[in-house]
């Protein structure tokens, strides 16, 4: 099934970005703990990480909760949201979640928004 066929080849291409090529080639100071944003693929553990979870909203997923109560991610991983609101809001509560010296990827396609995510990083003191 094609691109234009298909509603969902952009989740499974931004998660093989992200398990593929992104994750596996982080430096040794970024291993640990995962904090996995609104994101349902992916197990229990990742390359040999330990995986966190926080759903903002019920689904496949599992149950949603208003903020993650993950502390201590070396990463975290945000699948990139549909609104400004949502991407703010989740931006800064996965960025609480983190270890010093953490890292928070925020992860999607070109045309979903994510050139503006630059905005909401420098909010947060990320790059």
């Amino acid at each position: 099934m094609g691109r234009r066929s298909d509603p969902a080849w952009r989740e499974e291409a931004a998660w093989k970005l992200l398990a593929e090529r992104v994750l596996p080639s982080l430096p040794p100071a970024h291993a640990g703990p995962l904090l996995l944003v609104d994101e349902v693929r992916g197990g229990d553990h990742f390359g040999g990480r330990e995986v966190w979870r926080w759903n903002r909203r019920a689904g496949p997923g599992g149950r949603g909760t208003v903020l993650p109560t993950a502390t201590g991610a070396a990463v975290a991983a945000l699948r990139m949201p549909r609104s400004r609101a949502a991407l703010a809001l989740a931006v800064r509560a996965a960025a609480a979640c983190l270890r010093p010296g953490g890292l928070l990827l925020v992860y999607g396609a070109n045309d979903e928004g994510t050139g503006s995510i630059d905005a909401e990083m420098e909010a947060v003191g990320a790059e």
